[in-house]
C-alpha cells in the first residue's frame, strides 16, 4: 500500500508541475491533495519533521469542496471522512476549515499554484502538513 501511495503522489506531484501559473484550479471539481512534509510538535517536546508516513499520516486525500469533505487514508489503512465546516475564498487563496474527532484543522490553498498548508490541532499535539493539489 505505501508503495502504491508513493507512486499515487509522484504522479499527482507531476501533474501538478504541468498546471501553469495562469491557470486556476476549478474547485467545483473534486482535488487529489499531495502531503509532501509534514512538521509535529508535541506539548513539552521538541518539533519533529519528516514526511507524512513518519507520523501514520495520509501521503495523498480526496478534497470535495462542492460536497464539504475531505476523504484519505493514513498509512496504517485507517480511512478517515472529515466535513468541511467553512470554505472562504479571495484573492486566489481558499480556506477550508473543520473538525475530525477531537481535532480541528484549517487549510489554505493557493488556486493558481495548488499549494496547499494544512495545520491540525488536538490536545497537546500540532501537525503542519505542506503539499499540493490538483484538480481531478
Amino acid at each position: 500500500m505505501k508503495s502504491k501511495q508513493l507512486l499515487l503522489a509522484g504522479g499527482a506531484l507531476l501533474a501538478i508541475n504541468a498546471v501553469s501559473a495562469e491557470s486556476s484550479l476549478d474547485l467545483a471539481q473534486p482535488l487529489v491533495c499531495a502531503a509532501t512534509q509534514v512538521v509535529m510538535c508535541a506539548e513539552r517536546a521538541d518539533c519533529e519533521r519528516g514526511h507524512p508516513e513518519a507520523f501514520n499520516l495520509p501521503v495523498l486525500f480526496r478534497v470535495d469542496i462542492a460536497k464539504k469533505v475531505v476523504e484519505s487514508q493514513r498509512v496504517s489503512g485507517e480511512k478517515r471522512v472529515s466535513t468541511i465546516g467553512s470554505v472562504t475564498q479571495g484573492d486566489g487563496k481558499v480556506v477550508l476549515q473543520g473538525v475530525d474527532g477531537s481535532s480541528g484543522w484549517s487549510a489554505g490553498l493557493d488556486q493558481s499554484t495548488g499549494a496547499l498548508t494544512l495545520v491540525s490541532a488536538d490536545y497537546g499535539v500540532t501537525y503542519s502538513v505542506f503539499g499540493t493539489c490538483v484538480a481531478l
